[in-house]
């Protein structure tokens, strides 16, 4: 099968760097799906080259548009998605996926041009919530998502029951629920021990919609009674120094 991901971001060869979740996602994805088919991702970041292979997935570079995923203005997404569609009619494809909320609408429409199947893949349902999560470009968000939700998709991936409960509201197509996984070959384990056993590892964006807060403040109470224990929190944002202080505190 001939297998299309849009992905706002995609790390390079040179530079398996993850800007969050989603582009982890369609990495380990995209390189699995390789395995038996023939991939192709459109993304935005530069690379060494404007088309390069990595892991038998060939990734299609249309230029630094120069955002980063948490905080790109409307302008440089709009350009994403001309230039992405675009992009797009150079490549043979019998399915098409989208993985966030621009990237979804870049999808539908490139499923309707070509006449091939769309699939929406949703970590979370942002209706309503899009300027506590967003700020001003939120209005867009809010905006993009009710225009994607109402003209569906074939299929749609939830990570989650909760997500899936959240599109049912929404749509009427088929949603499956596929969780996160982890590839083992990624990680070596240690030996085990009391300290070791007692880790808790928070990965994330440090932005306020997801909650390290009060993670943070409920393992000031663990620590309390289990002494052996800690907590390792890995990522970065504009919440960092905020939580720094919290932890100091």
């Amino acid at each position: 099968m001939k297998i299309l991901l849009i992905s706002e971001h995609f790390p390079s060869k040179n530079n398996t760097k993850f800007t969050g979740g989603v582009e982890a996602k369609n990495f380990f994805v995209s390189k699995y799906l390789a395995n038996k088919n023939k991939v192709n991702v459109i993304t935005t970041d530069p690379g060494a080259s404007r088309i390069e292979k990595i892991n038998e997935v060939m990734v299609h570079r249309i230029g630094n548009i120069g955002y980063k995923a948490s905080s790109g203005s409307i302008l440089d997404r709009i350009n994403f998605v001309i230039k992405a569609i675009k992009e797009s009619r150079k490549i043979e494809a019998d399915i098409v996926e989208g993985s966030n909320f621009i990237t979804h609408f870049i999808a539908k429409i490139i499923s309707k041009q070509k006449n091939i199947p769309s699939v929406a893949w949703y970590p979370d349902v942002w209706l309503k919530t899009w300027l506590k999560n967003g700020g001003v470009v939120g209005v867009f968000g809010e905006i993009l998502e009710r225009w994607n939700l109402r003209n569906g998709f074939d299929v749609y991936i939830a990570i989650s029951k909760s997500t899936a409960g959240k599109l049912k509201k929404y749509t009427n197509k088929k949603i499956h629920v596929v969780y996160c996984g982890v590839d083992h070959s990624e990680f070596k384990l240690g030996k085990s021990d009391k300290e070791i056993n007692k880790t808790i590892l928070c990965v994330t964006r440090l932005v306020a919609y997801k909650n390290v807060k009060d993670l943070i403040l409920a393992f000031a109470h663990v620590s309390t009674k289990q002494h052996y224990a800690r907590l390792l929190i890995v990522g970065r944002g504009p919440e960092e120094a905020s939580l720094k202080a919290l932890v100091r505190n």
